[in-house]
């Protein structure tokens, strides 16, 4: 298996053109089971999100979707990444977690608004909660 299926925090993956944009997603979960975060971007200003809360190493992946918007378009990376970012900063606030126990199980939804740095803008992203679905291999 390539290296970046076993281990790369965010994966983004097309799914402008498709029918179902959820199917799109699942398939890249599924492809990418080291994935901390996976995007499919439905538009240049909005993308499905799915986030880890449960790595296949305790009892087989959970997480869960959410839809995240922005009023500019942005680079098809932009909304998982920022979603990434946003776990990242959450899970090294949480020190109180008992070592050893996975940080993302308790990971929350992201908050309905993140804004986004890059070195060109700010983004105002909009984070929903998208249909409720999970992936469980």
């Amino acid at each position: 298996m390539h290296p970046a299926r076993e281990n790369a925090s965010v994966v983004v993956t097309d799914a402008r053109s498709a029918p179902i944009p959820h199917v799109v997603l699942e398939r890249a979960v599924h492809a990418y089971p080291g994935a901390a975060v996976v995007g499919a971007v439905t538009s240049d200003r909005e993308a499905l999100v799915w986030v880890c809360v449960q790595p296949p190493a305790v009892l087989g992946r959970v997480g869960y979707t959410v839809r995240v918007r922005s009023e500019e378009p942005g680079q098809p990376g932009l909304y998982p990444s920022a979603v990434y970012g946003w776990a990242r900063w959450w899970c090294e606030q949480h020190t109180d977690i008992p070592s050893g126990y996975p940080r993302r199980a308790l990971l929350p939804l992201p908050p309905e608004r993140i804004d986004a740095t890059t070195s060109t803008a700010t983004y105002r992203l909009r984070a929903t909660r998208a249909d409720h679905w999970t992936i469980r291999d």
